[in-house]
Order: C-alpha cells, then structure tokens, then sequence
C-alpha cells in the first residue's frame, strides 16, 4: 500500500519545523547574495542526513537560521508555499500550521501572520484539496502582555470558514517557566477558550516542563489538544482518558531527539493506542528530526551514490594511468644508464599499478551493473506508478459510466437513425416526382456526355450491350431470319419447327 496517497489531516505541524533544508538553502543563497546575512550556509552546518539533534541543540540552531532568514515578506511567503507544497505531496488533506507572531526588521507582528494567511489563501485557490488553517503560538519565555497581544490577534483573525485562524499554543523551550510557573498565562487562555478558539498544549514534553503543578495548571484550561505527553504522571493519565482527549504524537521527534528511551519500539504510542477513549494525532518534525524516505527517493539517493563512487574511480583510475606510463620512461631511462636494480624495483611498481588499473576497471564495471539495475527499479517504480494512475482513472471513469443506459441509448440511436433514412428516402422521392426530375434520364445524359468526349457513340454502344441475361448480341451486318423451314436454317431448329407445326394441326 502506498500510504503516501492515503488522505491525511495533520494537526501538530510547527511551520519553521516544517521548512525543508533545500528551502532554507535558497532563501540564505538569495539573502548571501543580496548581503542581507553573514549565515553559514544551512547545507554545511545542517547536511542532508543529519537529524540527531536533541533539545539542547535544537533551539539554537532553530533560533539562529529560522528566525534570522525569515525575515521578509519575500522569504516568508517562499517558505510557506514551500510547506504546503510538502504537504500536499505527502497526501494531507487538512492541515493545521502553527507558528508564534514575531516582528522582523521589515514587518510587524500582525504584519507577518497577514502575510501568512494571504499566502495561505492563495495557494488554496490553486490547490483546493488541502485546507490549511492557523494556530498562533504563546511561547513559555513571553511576558504577559505579548501573550495578551497574541491573544487579541488570534481573536481579531479568528474565521474558521476560511483561512483563518482557529486556535492557540502554549509551546516553547520545556525548561522555561518550571514547576507550574506557566500558571501566569492562565487568564488569557481562559478569555481565549471563551472566545471560542481552540486550545492546545505542549504537555509534559519533557521531565523540566513534567511536574505534578503543571499538569493540574495546563489541565485546567481545558484543552481540546496535548503535544507529546512524555512525562505525564498517573493523575493527568486519567483525566486524559475521562475527557477523551486528543494527544498529539510525535515519534520521530521524540525519538531522533532522545526525548524517550527503548526508541520506536518503546514510545509511548504503543500505551495509548490500547486506551479506549483518547484520540491520537500522529505529526513529524520533518527539517530537523527527519521523515522516512520513499522508495523512489531511496533509489534517487542510491543512484547519486553510485554515480559519484563511479566518478572518483574514474578519476584515480587516470591517475594510476599516467603513473603507468611514467614508470615505463623511468624503466627506459634506467634500461639505458645500465641501473638494472633500479629497473628490477620500477618493473615491480609497473606491475602492482596494472593490477590496481585492473581492479578499478572490474570495481567500475560492478558499480556500473548495480546503476543498471537501480535505473531498471526506477523504471518499473515509474511504471507500476503510470499503471496505477491508468488504472485509478479507468476504475473512477466505470464507476461514472452506466453501462445498461448506454447500450439502451445506443439501441434508442439506431432506430431513430433508421426511421431518419426512411424519412429521407421519401422526401428525395417527393422532391423528384414534384420537379419532374428523372433520375435515371439525367444519368443516362452524363454518361452519353462522357462517351462523347471520348469518341464512342451512345447508342452504338448501349446496341452492342446484351439487354438480357443469355441472349446473344446480333452480329453487325446480318439480318435476322424468320424461322421455320427455309434453306440455310439449323437443322435442329428445323426440326423443332417442324414438331411445333405438327402439333398446331
């Protein structure tokens, strides 16, 4: 089964978590190149392959490239066509994007989530099958009053109609605000559950942000939503079960970042998937910790590879080459100097250098093989997706089709196509006997004109065709003869006169 085709709704997606390093690459590549950042390059400090950051890496590293590379509408709106795009190639039919309102050099806070939704909209128009909406995030190390400010925006852009916004987040560095010091954001989650925007929490995300206060505080704003759920102790447990909850699962984060123990196999996925009652929303941090590869994206990957391996043989193989042509001047030169032991040494070197041109030559040729039957994987993956698509689209266009109104429509067709060419063959013949005209004369007119214009006479020649089936043409020049007994006659048609003429008497 092919999971990616499979609809999805995503409910846990951080938007600068979801920017890809490829993205990131391009918006710094503009921005280095326009002066607008002394960056290190995203690909150097964060190369493809690498997601084993943990959360004391991860801040910093999300703090220094997101925040100081999205700093312009330009940027921005790259960024967020660039996540929807992801999205919506991964089969994700409803999408739900949080992000924390921030001021940059050129824009306000208010500014920046107004471009967000702009973009939002717009790439729903072009692409109607993805429904994305916002949720603004209150992070734990803001005061009072830009939590109040984030509130009073989310309340002001709230439209869940439309691209909108339809809810907050209290998210953020776990070790900020510990030991239920989070209770001071209690009053403006309060005003914003009565305000009808939906509520979720980043809740026990880690043993700092895991104390018994702060769970009873979070609990206490009656969240529709909890994110990760790690440190959870047995009093929060049952009131996530008793309110049916919804938790918010991340495995690859917590996983990849090391913020479980016992890896996939030992998350706490496998706890709750067997407790009647909560939902359960699976997300992935993709940027940072990393997403499962598919499998013509593995092939890709593999087929660069090779390549690559193909070229450095290539290259040392050419040097080995002219290594071998130098020994042999230098055996030559030693030949002639009379240095037989110098000679004897060379030789030695010629020959483990022919042998190592011969394995590179043999490394190459299997590498070559394997790239063969990479490219032959690739086309058939191409194929079976071709096939899959035909078959998709033939399936949805039978389904469409009623095949006993068709054949009833088809009968229907031909009879009234009948009785047509019966309507028609009467009115030609109306027409004809009202205007007198004479089909067969009017023929008979081209074909004599035809004749003339060649040479031949009309009625010589209609007087040379047979006018009946087994009677012979006369011949030209002779004069019929009455038949009975005169001289000259056939005697057997005598003969059958003559019986003929008997029986009359």
């Amino acid at each position: 089964m092919d999971y990616v085709l499979l609809p999805k709704i995503e409910l846990h997606a951080h938007l600068t978590g979801s920017v890809s390093r490829p993205t990131l690459h391009e918006i710094w590549k503009r921005k280095k190149a326009s002066g607008q950042t002394d960056l290190e390059d995203p690909r150097v400090v964060m190369p493809e392959g690498k997601h084993d950051y943990n959360l004391q890496t991860f801040f910093p590293l999300f703090s220094s490239y997101i925040y100081n590379l999205l700093t312009d509408e330009e940027s921005i709106r790259y960024a967020i066509n660039s996540v929807l795009q992801d999205f919506l190639a991964d089969g994700v039919v409803y999408l739900e994007l949080r992000t924390t309102p921030r001021s940059t050099t050129t824009m306000s806070a208010e500014a920046y989530i107004t471009v967000l939704l702009g973009a939002i909209e717009e790439f729903e128009s072009l692409h109607p099958q993805l429904h994305t909406r916002l949720i603004l995030s209150i992070d734990r190390r803001h005061s009072i009053r830009t939590a109040e400010s984030i509130l009073d925006l989310a309340i002001r852009l709230q439209d869940t109609n439309k691209c909108g916004v339809v809810g907050i987040d209290l998210c953020g560095d776990p070790t900020a605000r510990p030991g239920g010091e989070v209770a001071v954001f209690t009053p403006v989650f309060e005003q914003a559950s009565r305000a009808g925007l939906g509520i979720t929490v980043h809740f026990a995300e880690a043993e700092a942000s895991g104390s018994h206060d702060e769970l009873r505080t979070l609990l206490s704003w009656n969240p529709g939503r909890l994110g990760h759920v790690i440190w959870e102790d047995e009093e929060a447990r049952k009131v996530i079960v008793e309110r049916e909850l919804c938790l918010e699962l991340c495995l690859s984060c917590n996983v990849q970042a090391e913020m479980v123990h016992g890896g996939f196999e030992g998350h706490h996925f496998g706890h709750w998937k067997g407790v009647k009652g909560p939902k359960i929303s699976l997300a992935i941090l993709e940027w940072a910790f990393g997403k499962r590869m598919t499998p013509a994206e593995r092939l890709r990957k593999n087929q660069r590879m090779l390549d690559k391996a193909i070229r450095e043989l290539d290259q040392t193989r050419v040097k080995l080459e002219k290594q071998e042509k130098t020994l042999i001047q230098q055996i030559k030169t030693s030949a002639k100097n009379g240095q037989m032991g110098a000679c004897k040494i060379q030789a030695k070197d010629l020959v483990r250098t022919r042998r190592y041109i011969e394995k590179f030559f043999s490394m190459r040729s299997q590498l070559q093989k394997i790239s063969l039957r990479l490219q032959t994987y690739r086309t058939n993956e191409q194929m079976m997706q071709a096939m899959k698509g035909a078959t998709m689209a033939l399936g949805s266009m039978n389904k469409s089709m009623n095949l006993p109104q068709l054949q009833r429509i088809a009968m229907e067709f031909e009879r009234e196509n009948d009785i047509m060419e019966q309507r028609q063959e009467m009115m030609d013949d109306a027409v004809d006997d009202a205007m007198d005209v004479g089909v067969e004369e009017e023929g008979d007119e081209v074909v004599e004109q035809v004749l003339e214009e060649i040479g031949i006479d009309f009625n010589q020649s209609l007087g040379e065709t047979p006018t009946a089936i087994g009677n012979p043409a006369i011949a030209e020049g002779k004069i019929a003869q009455a038949v009975g007994g005169g001289s000259g006659g056939d005697p057997v048609d005598d003969d059958l006169q003559a019986r003929l003429d008997s029986l009359k008497k």
